[in-house]
């Protein structure tokens, strides 16, 4: 995505999987995830048809094709969720190249789904440029901007898929004005959010507070 996408359609992933609704390029309402599938169809299925009887666009992404497994191969798993887009009338489904069973929340999976990754957070936040190093470690462009009026048009040329992150300290009111930004250099743009990993730290108040 950039200054020269301006009305264009952004297209969210290249579809590998034979046989899909051919809208690649198309902009999309909803775009679900699963580990594989089925994962997406029998948890929401009915939800997803609910959503396309009311006009929306709805993208279904596997990470996986689910293989291997004593039941099936990587050919019956596409013919399955062909058939399974078919019923519910998905405008396209995608199966990523990722290995079954060793699915993980690392960079270089989410590379898949990101070209670019912006960081909201300060310069002089450890964090924050922590996280920006690790994009560029494995080979993502990825940039450190304090606020949206940091953001740089050229970077996102020729990207569709941008990451966007923020440091611990970063207020979510910045997030959502770079998103802001986003939109205006791309009017389509639409937002997916990717859990992150849950953590379970607790810090004990000094003696001196504690009741």
């Amino acid at each position: 995505m950039g200054p020269s996408m301006k009305n264009k359609k952004i297209q969210i992933f290249e579809t590998v999987a034979p046989g899909g609704a051919s809208v690649s390029g198309a902009r999309v309402d909803v775009l679900a995830f699963g580990a594989h599938p089925d994962d997406v169809e029998i948890a929401m299925g009915g939800t997803l048809l609910s959503l396309k009887s009311q006009g929306a666009k709805v993208v279904v992404c596997h990470l996986t094709d689910g293989e291997p497994t004593p039941y099936g191969n990587h050919n019956t798993r596409l013919k399955e969720a062909e058939k399974a887009a078919r019923i519910l009338k998905l405008d396209d489904y995608l199966i990523l190249p990722l290995k079954n069973r060793e699915l993980q929340d690392t960079l270089p999976a989410r590379r898949k789904v990101a070209e670019v990754i912006l960081v909201v957070g300060s310069k002089n936040s450890s964090n924050s440029n922590r996280l920006r190093e690790i994009g560029v470690e494995e080979g993502i462009p990825s940039y450190l901007i304090d606020d949206a009026d940091a953001l740089d048009p050229a970077w996102l040329t020729e990207k569709t898929n941008i990451g966007l992150t923020a440091g611990a300290s970063a207020p979510e009111a910045l997030v959502l004005e770079v998103i802001e930004a986003l939109r205006r250099i791309d009017a389509d743009l639409e937002v997916s959010k990717m859990d992150g990993l849950e953590e379970h730290v607790e810090f004990r108040l000094p003696v001196e507070l504690r009741t």
